[in-house]
C-alpha cells in the first residue's frame, strides 16, 4: 500500500513535469525512506510499550537519532534486515545499560570509542550525496557536542538510566568500525576483479 502510494506521487509529479529525473529519484528515495522507517518505528514502540520498557527504548532512540543525523551509520537494502538489526540494537542496549561498571571504567570506554566515532564520523549512506570537507568538520563538531553533554550528563548524576547514551556512543562507535571495515573490503574485492 505504502509503495502504491509513494508510486503514485512520483507518477503525479512526472506528469506535472514539475522535477527532473534526478530530482524524481531523491523524492522517491526520501518517501521510501520516511515510510520505512515510520512503520519500523510504530512497529518498535508497540513492541517496547507491550514489553514495559518504553521510556528507555524512547530515550535510546533519541540519543541514536540524534547521534546518527551527524554520523551516519549501517543502511540495509532490505526492510526486514533493517528491523532485524534496529530490533537487536534496542534489545542490547535495553539489556547492557543495567551493568554494573564503575564511572572511571566507563569513562575510558566511552572516551576511547569518542575518539574513534570523530574520527571515523561522517559515514554516510551510499545513497546520499557527497558531503563537502566542511560539512564533514561541522557534523564532526554537532557529534562532538552531543558526545559531550551525554557523557556530562552522565557524571552530573546518579541514575544508571543516563548509561544508555554511552552505550549507544560505544555502540555507534563500533557499527562505525563495521562499515570501514565492509568498505575497504568491498574496495579490495572491487580491485581484485577489475584487475
Amino acid at each position: 500500500m505504502i509503495k502504491f502510494i509513494i508510486s503514485f506521487v512520483i507518477e503525479k509529479l512526472k506528469i506535472e513535469t514539475v522535477c527532473t529525473d534526478t530530482q524524481l529519484k531523491e523524492i522517491n528515495y526520501v518517501l521510501v525512506s520516511l515510510a520505512s522507517d515510520f512503520t519500523k518505528l510504530f512497529f518498535l514502540v508497540a513492541l517496547f510499550i507491550f514489553l514495559g520498557e518504553f521510556k528507555y527504548f524512547l530515550f535510546a532512540f533519541i540519543v541514536t537519532t540524534s547521534l546518527r543525523v551527524t554520523i551516519g551509520g549501517f543502511h540495509f537494502k532490505g526492510y526486514w534486515t533493517c528491523f532485524v538489526f534496529s530490533l537487536v540494537y534496542y534489545f542490547i542496549l535495553m539489556e547492557i545499560y543495567n551493568i554494573d561498571i564503575t564511572k572511571n571504567i566507563m569513562l575510558i570506554l566511552v572516551l576511547s570509542f569518542s575518539v574513534v566515532l570523530i574520527y571515523l564520523a561522517p559515514a554516510p549512506s551510499k545513497q546520499r550525496k557527497k558531503i563537502s570537507a566542511q560539512t564533514k568538520k561541522i557534523y564532526k563538531l554537532v557529534s562532538l557536542i552531543f558526545i559531550t553533554f551525554y557523557i556530562a550528563v552522565y557524571f552530573l548524576t546518579k541514575d544508571n538510566f543516563f548509561t544508555i547514551p554511552l552505550w549507544t556512543i560505544i555502540f555507534q562507535s563500533v557499527q562505525l568500525i563495521l562499515m570501514k571495515g565492509v568498505n575497504m573490503y568491498e574496495e579490495h574485492i572491487k580491485k581484485q576483479t577489475t584487475s
